[in-house]
């Protein structure tokens, strides 16, 4: 009997169950022990891209809102500024009255351009 396990445990089937048991033992410690690591490093985590379009996505969206409203107010706040020039052309015509005005209707129609492209 004791020919039989010295034989057993002295050939090459010992050094392959003892490096398949080796292996395993290192890849359950890599499992267990590297993601305590990596966080108490300070490493970025990794994350799929489904997982940064979820978050992201609601963000880009509210941004678009937030521009059209920004646009929306400046638009009417040029618009009563035209409106204000056109009334004080009519009782005073001048040259810079007028620049202002050309100015002011070429401002509406850029942030009328933005609107419209953002939808």
């Amino acid at each position: 009997m004791n020919d039989l396990i010295a034989a057993l445990w002295g050939t090459s089937l010992r050094k392959s169950i003892t490096s398949i048991l080796a292996l395993i033992t290192a890849t359950a410690t890599a499992i267990v022990a590297v993601p305590p690591a990596w966080e108490a490093m300070g490493l970025p985590e990794a994350a799929s891209k489904t997982f940064v379009h979820e978050q992201v996505d609601p963000v880009k969206l509210i941004q678009v809102d937030t521009a059209r409203a920004i646009n929306t107010l400046a638009l009417n706040q040029l618009q009563s500024s035209l409106y204000a020039a056109q009334q004080d052309m009519a009782k005073a015509p001048s040259a810079t009255v007028q620049q202002r005005i050309n100015d002011l209707q070429r401002q509406i129609s850029d942030i009328q351009a933005k609107i419209n492209a953002g939808h």
